[in-house]
């Protein structure tokens, strides 16, 4: 199961098994910068308003 893992995690992030297998076998912790160069997220959101659907309008909350 940790190969596959492993292997799957590869191919979505760009880097090799073995990074993936040595990063995996200790605790790594990423800012959210850095987890986009590894490849483990596509963008970094700044705000709200980076993922609020167009049109949109803010609602008001109590």
């Amino acid at each position: 199961m940790k190969r596959s893992i492993e292997r799957i995690t590869a191919e979505h992030t760009g880097q090799s098994v073995e990074t993936i297998s040595r990063d995996g076998d200790r605790d790594r912790w990423f800012t959210p910068e850095r987890a986009k160069e590894y490849g483990m997220v596509d963008r970094v959101v700044e705000s709200l308003a980076d993922v609020r659907p167009a049109g949109t309008r803010r609602r008001m909350g109590i």
